[in-house]
């Protein structure tokens, strides 16, 4: 990063800003995800996740609003954690659909709106943070220095419309195969209905109920 933009966030030194913008929650659906699993290619699972009209990358940033927006500081924000991650994920289950000729396909520029094609021995640069490694190195999440994979679990949230909590608690059983991230079960103190909703719809609803709270709040 320059000095130039290093002394611009200084100065412009504020609070999480976030603006929850509905119009983009068509992006992060399920169905949307499933699509984009669908994808016969790396090269076009990774234009689906970018695609124009509905992309869940961009998409999951464009709904959060405000620092999510900024490519400065979307990182600020826990939320960008959870979004990649997820993204991560993603790719990981579309590997795992076909190892064989999956694993270790990759394609694309090495930098945005770049002209040089990518390959596995193309290195990653991380400045203060560890050693460079190549892109061979962690296409399979088993193997060293990734050494995870991503498991599924069932979560049971109980959601209190008059405290505006949510408690979850992780199921008995784990390792459930579902077509979507991270799907939790919410029981609605209201309506004592099960519902299964994907997280962005739960931070979705929170989000409207903390709106009505100030609402009242500004009205007494």
């Amino acid at each position: 990063m320059s000095s130039t933009s290093i002394a611009w966030l200084q100065e412009a030194e504020h609070c999480l800003v976030r603006g929850m913008d509905e119009s983009w929650r068509r992006a992060v659906m399920s169905a949307n995800v499933v699509n984009v699993l669908q994808s016969e290619s790396y090269e076009a699972f990774r234009l689906f996740i970018d695609e124009f009209l509905n992309p869940i990358h961009g998409g999951g940033h464009a709904n959060v609003g405000g620092e999510m927006l900024n490519i400065y500081s979307a990182a600020a924000d826990p939320i960008f954690y959870l979004h990649h991650a997820n993204l991560d994920r993603a790719w990981w289950k579309w590997q795992e659909a076909d190892k064989a000729s999956r694993m270790y396909d990759t394609s694309g520029p090495t930098e945005q709106k770049g002209n040089v094609q990518v390959t596995l021995d193309f290195e990653m640069d991380f400045p203060a943070l560890g050693p460079n490694i190549t892109i061979r190195d962690v296409m399979d999440a088993r193997t060293y220095p990734s050494c995870f994979t991503y498991g599924y679990s069932v979560y049971r949230c109980t959601y209190s419309t008059y405290r505006s909590t949510l408690h979850c608690a992780t199921s008995v059983r784990d390792k459930v195969t579902m077509e979507e991230g991270l799907l939790i079960q919410l029981r609605s103190a209201a309506v004592r209905k099960f519902t299964l909703l994907s997280i962005q719809e739960v931070i979705h609803r929170i989000w409207k109920s903390k709106r009505k709270q100030l609402r009242r709040k500004r009205r007494s």
